[in-house]
């Protein structure tokens, strides 16, 4: 086993942590982060981010036209942070090590 994989500790418990603390009211406010978001630079999930945030910028220009504000300015913003959040994963770097750890 590499010197990584044993640094990096279980992925399964933490998923299961999450599951079981997800309803607990300020569990996660201590700077605990989602497993998925936790992944190695780049993590994949971001590819996903990206798209998602690239097809609601895309699909503006027909809600433009359907003269809605509030589902043009929500779409807007919602791509618009699904594009900043996909490039943050998806960036290279190292990932950020989690609260706790020596």
């Amino acid at each position: 086993m590499s010197k990584r994989r044993k640094e990096q500790g279980d992925p399964f418990a933490d998923i299961k942590e999450w599951q079981d603390h997800r309803l607990d009211p300020g569990y996660f406010t201590g700077g605990r982060v989602h497993p998925v978001l936790k992944g190695r630079r780049p993590n994949r999930y971001g590819y996903v981010l990206l798209i998602g945030g690239l097809i609601s910028v895309f699909a503006l220009g027909g809600m433009v036209r359907s003269g809605q504000t509030w589902m043009i300015f929500s779409t807007g913003l919602g791509g618009i942070v699904g594009i900043a959040a996909g490039l943050a994963l998806v960036r290279k770097g190292s990932a950020a090590k989690p609260h706790g750890g020596s």
